[in-house]
């Protein structure tokens, strides 16, 4: 008897789980990517870029890093379509400013104004199809 009750509360409860995770994942971060400035240290990354919505759709760029450089995000949507999109964060450290949504986010990648300087971009970052 206290079995079939244990295993009646772990399975309400992992079906709890389950939708709390269907509940958010509308939210879900995907395709995080960090890019580390040449002036900073391993530990400090200025810019946090990812694909945000349940159908991917939204960019998203945080400032991670307290100085005086603005962040962005460069991406395009809908492969095979190469028109390029940028949403700039320029409150800030801590803050994070999304794109409107659109289609599927295909390609995108995080960078740092670099203001006298070149902006310092990390790689693109490629869903699951073939650069030409």
């Amino acid at each position: 008897m206290n079995v079939r009750k244990s295993v009646a509360r772990m399975t309400a409860t992992m079906g709890g789980a389950v939708l709390a995770l269907s509940v958010l994942g509308g939210t879900a971060a995907y395709a995080d990517m960090d890019l580390y400035g040449t002036e900073q240290s391993a530990h400090d990354a200025g810019a946090h870029s990812y694909r945000a919505g349940s159908d991917l759709n939204i960019a998203a760029i945080e400032d991670i890093r307290g100085d005086s450089h603005s962040v962005y995000t460069r991406y395009n949507r809908n492969y095979p379509s190469t028109q390029l999109y940028t949403k700039w964060e320029k409150d800030g450290y801590g803050h994070t400013a999304f794109s409107g949504t659109g289609g599927r986010i295909w390609d995108m990648k995080a960078c740092i104004s670099m203001q006298n300087n070149f902006d310092e971009c990390s790689d693109w970052w490629t869903d699951n199809h073939g650069h030409g």
